[in-house]
């Protein structure tokens, strides 16, 4: 039997810690016991006072067989000096990494000699394949696809993995390895109320091209069928107790009549649940008929990604939102009694500032419950990326990147008006908002961290 210590790192550098559910972690257990015997456990350093010497810890009275860190880019610090902590044991596990970070950049990651492979894309059936590999030392590292690592001191990468198009195959999440009441209590991206929640894809992939995005689903729609999804929630509602689902997909209501049906089994299964969309959806396609079904079936609240009010930068952007019709879809969503959060992106490469005002005025204009201006924060593996890197090649891109507190400016705007308008941007906003959140009871759909944020503003 393979002892495998599945980690979820820490971002040590992020304004502040918010934990949910590391769902591909729990995928990729659920696939790891499908194919074999295996002792698989998860271990989340975010939930931790001291995460580091908790996971080392834990690693050590375990002594695994095989350490896999599933990780985005702004955890790659922490990925790094895990790897080598666990190479430092007295038994040291082989070392794989997953996730976005080593998707977007292989290279990177095994230019650390602490980590052995890399996993790229999906990891259900490329994983579980390396397991194998290792317990019976049949075929070839070289024949499975969708991997990275070193040989001979240079670096193989093999043919991409095809994408998984049956997504009703798939096992439901080890919701058995995780502790679900720990992350009620943790802090949440949404920034919604806690409760006892689950998040759940209900499908893969997006057809559309915006250029900050990372490709680790591919570019397409791979949706599960909705009796799948509604059986999931089910399960989760009765079974696990879970009060709340956030749908985390990346474009939900890219079909319109499917989003529609999950919604007629959810209200006709008598499945009592909060829903949100904390990744939001797509907002040029909501139509009211679909918000309303949404509402009956439990919508509470949703994330509207705008990014940006410049009809250009929203070209340059490859997001190309019909911004009146998103503007329509705000109106009907806080007619219906839905909360709403939009966000937006400041600083892309070429803006100005009549751009960024456009976007200030937009989400000020609009009836928004709550908004959220990041900063321009480009990843490797993006086109956004490259189209940044003369810039970065120039100052030299710093190594704690956060959404909320990247100091990198890559617009055509001074630096200091920059950062102004920015923090401008959130006094106007809320000056206007902050009665409309209090009269519509938006306030009971957010975290007590949110409030207290929305209070200081308030005062700023």
């Amino acid at each position: 039997m393979t002892k495998i210590l599945l980690i979820k790192p820490t971002s040590g550098n992020a304004a502040h810690i918010q934990a949910s559910p590391p769902l591909g972690l729990m995928y990729l257990a659920s696939a790891l016991k499908a194919y074999g015997d295996h002792d698989v456990r998860i271990l989340d350093m975010r939930l931790h006072a001291e995460p580091m010497s908790f996971a080392l810890k834990t690693a050590r009275g375990m002594a695994p067989g095989i350490a896999g860190i599933s990780a985005f880019s702004l955890e790659s610090s922490t990925v790094h000096e895990l790897a080598a902590g666990l190479k430092a044991l007295p038994k040291p596990p082989m070392v794989i990494a997953g996730g976005p970070y080593p998707t977007s950049g292989p290279d990177d990651v095994l230019s650390d000699p602490n980590i052995d492979l890399a996993v790229l894309g999906e990891g259900e059936e490329n994983f579980p394949a390396v397991v194998r590999f290792l317990e019976t030392s049949q075929g070839r590292l070289e024949d499975i696809p969708g991997l990275a690592f070193r040989r001979d001191g240079k670096i193989v990468k093999t043919p991409p993995a095809q994408e998984i198009q049956n997504m009703d195959a798939l096992a439901f999440p080890a919701w058995d390895l995780i502790d679900i009441s720990a992350y009620a209590k943790a802090e949440r991206f949404a920034n919604v109320r806690k409760n006892r929640y689950m998040p759940v894809f209900t499908s893969r992939s997006c057809p559309y091209q915006c250029i900050y995005c990372h490709r680790i689903f591919g570019k397409g729609f791979r949706p599960r069928s909705p009796e799948n999804v509604a059986d999931e929630i089910e399960a989760l509602v009765r079974r696990h107790g879970v009060r709340e689902i956030e749908i985390v997909d990346d474009i939900f209501n890219l079909n319109a009549e499917r989003a529609e049906a999950i919604c007629d089994l959810i209200i006709s299964r008598g499945l009592k649940i909060k829903i949100s969309f904390p990744n939001a959806m797509r907002a040029d396609l909501l139509n009211f008929r679909l918000l309303k079904k949404l509402k009956k079936a439990g919508v509470h609240f949703s994330g509207i990604a705008v990014e940006t009010g410049s009809p250009r930068l929203q070209k340059l952007i490859k997001k190309n939102l019909d911004l009146t019709k998103v503007n329509e879809a705000i109106n009907m969503a806080f007619d219906l009694g839905i909360t709403t959060v939009g966000f937006f992106m400041l600083g892309f490469p070429t803006e100005t500032r009549d751009e960024l005002m456009a976007t200030v005025d937009f989400a000020c204009r609009s009836r928004l419950n709550f908004a959220t201006f990041f900063v321009v924060t480009p990843f490797e593996g993006t086109p956004l990326y490259d189209l940044c890197l003369p810039k970065l090649n120039k100052m030299g891109a710093p190594e704690d990147m956060d959404y909320h507190r990247n100091a990198c400016n890559f617009s055509e705007v001074p630096d200091q008006e920059f950062f102004r308008i920015r923090h401008q941007a959130y006094r106007r906003f809320y000056s206007k908002a902050f009665s409309r959140i209090i009269l519509s009871g938006a306030y009971q759909d957010v975290s007590l961290f949110q409030i207290l944020r929305l209070s200081a503003l308030r005062v700023l």
